[in-house]
């Protein structure tokens, strides 16, 4: 979460944000059907017709709203990808625990900070942790109304799993913060408990042998299925924090970044939101 004195142009400062995974526990079932893929034979993606945002566009979440001179809280999270519903809505993908529904979504930018005045793009229609009937997966749907000047840290094909027989062996996130890091899978997806501030949750996601931090949540999570770059999950949170100071290319780190299945979203997404164009 960040911080800012509301002025003409926000002064950088940033409190330490942690996700976390632990191991499953004994006997725990997932209560949604986010192993399904290892049961669908096939490999098949989709590229949204319509796109209103690049997969890693960089986003700010808030209740709140900005006031000249007063503190503006937010959360610095990335985009994984976006699409149009049948009924010609603009949706984006994102972290689950970066907003709640009702949190308006402002363009963020390449240093993270946050300019005064600036108008909303969109609002956050749909967040699975905060639903009543939620289904254990770190994402949030986000509905586009605005368009402004989108900080994008590097490009990604725009094809999305809808099915897989396995997941890639190795796959790159490409976030707001550390730009594109790539690294081996390590773990199919399994439930485990996220912690970020004061919200613990259970969650259903694989994890991979890359380095990820703060604002990168919500990122695309991509490799090559059938030999095409595919995003296959979401950013969802870190066993270990990245050192303050430090940077993905300055240290060696055993973090593993865990993910939310592409492929449970896009069945979240027809269930809470409707068809897709």
């Amino acid at each position: 979460m960040r911080t800012r004195i509301v002025t003409s142009v926000f002064v950088a400062c940033m409190a330490a944000l942690l996700v976390a995974c632990s191991p499953v526990r004994g006997g725990e079932e997932p209560s949604f059907s986010a192993l399904s893929y290892k049961n669908l034979i096939p490999n098949e993606s989709y590229s949204p017709t319509a796109a209103p945002l690049a997969p890693g566009t960089a986003l700010d979440l808030s209740g709140d709203e900005p006031r000249a001179g007063a503190y503006f809280n937010y959360q610095s999270c990335t985009a994984a990808w976006s699409f149009t519903l049948a009924d010609a809505r603009s949706i984006a993908v994102t972290a689950s625990h970066c907003g709640k529904p009702g949190d308006k979504v402002w363009a963020g930018t390449a240093d993270g900070d946050f300019s005064y005045p600036a108008e909303p793009i969109g609002e956050v229609i749909y967040s699975d942790f905060y639903a009543e009937d939620s289904h254990d997966l770190d994402v949030a749907f986000i509905e586009i109304t605005g368009s402004a000047d989108f900080y994008v840290p590097g490009q990604v094909n725009n094809s999305v799993a809808t099915s897989l027989a396995h997941l890639p062996p190795e796959v790159c996130k490409l976030g707001r913060v550390t730009d594109k890091t790539c690294g081996a899978l390590s773990h199919d997806a399994e439930m485990a408990q996220l912690n970020s501030q004061d919200l613990q949750r259970d969650s259903l996601a694989a994890r991979a042998r890359v380095c990820s931090t703060n604002g990168d949540s919500g990122g695309p999570v991509y490799g090559q299925v059938e030999g095409k770059e595919t995003i296959v999950g979401v950013v969802s949170g870190t066993t270990q924090r990245l050192e303050e100071g430090l940077t993905c290319e300055t240290t060696q780190t055993e973090m593993e970044l865990s993910f939310t299945l592409a492929t449970d979203i896009q069945l979240l997404a027809k269930e809470v939101l409707g068809p897709m164009a």
